[in-house]
């Protein structure tokens, strides 16, 4: 494909102003991009060629709001950078990948057609650049106000935004209580039997 028909295939998922960006970066570090149905545990993954298979993996969620979409593309596209420089001297999310996630994403930080809120909150995301963008609870609110209408009106939160003690009912019908953060994942307490589990930061919830 060309770098033009490649852009246009990104205008489904991302702000048509950034897709150019997107598809050159595609091209640039020969990555194999699959978008996946949505997944409960995680927005986006990366692998590294392996075996007979050459390309560098990247994959994304495609329900994700279009600046969503972007950011978590980007951050893949980080781990594909490092990998190329460092391989696996290089820690996942170590001051490498960090490095190359700003500097990835500053054309996309400074542009003029990101919305002046996302903005700020990416400057103040990009200071420390956790991990995932579930460590940041205000970026997390901020991206919610560019999803769906359709999906703003089912009332749907990410675990990560509410404060300890909320009681809330996953999609499968379980209800629990946020009790305790384990870095990207809380224990929460299941209502009904007691148990505990492990919920990942950025399952959608409902309040009740």
């Amino acid at each position: 494909m060309t770098l033009e028909q490649i852009e246009e295939k990104f205008k489904e998922y991302v702000p048509a102003e950034f897709s150019r960006y997107c598809a050159f970066l595609l091209i640039q570090y020969k990555v194999q991009l699959n978008v996946k149905n949505p997944r409960n545990t995680k927005s986006g993954d990366y692998r590294p060629p392996h075996g007979n298979n050459k390309n560098h993996r990247v994959t994304v969620n495609k329900d994700l709001n279009p600046y969503y979409f972007l950011l978590v593309y980007i951050h893949e596209m980080a781990h594909v950078r490092t990998w190329e420089k460092h391989k696996r001297k290089a820690l996942p999310h170590g001051e490498e990948w960090r490095d190359n996630f700003r500097d990835m994403a500053e054309p996309v930080v400074n542009s003029a057609f990101l919305p002046e809120d996302l903005k700020k909150a990416l400057r103040i995301f990009f200071v420390k650049t956790p991990a995932t963008f579930m460590a940041d609870a205000n970026l997390c609110k901020i991206l919610r106000k560019y999803d769906k209408e359709s999906k703003q009106e089912e009332g749907l939160l990410h675990l990560t935004e509410v404060p300890i003690g909320t009681t809330f009912m996953l999609k499968n019908g379980q209800i629990m209580s946020k009790d305790k953060q384990l870095r990207t994942w809380y224990l929460c307490k299941e209502l009904a039997t007691g148990k505990l589990y492990k919920v990942k930061g950025n399952a959608e919830i409902k309040l009740i």
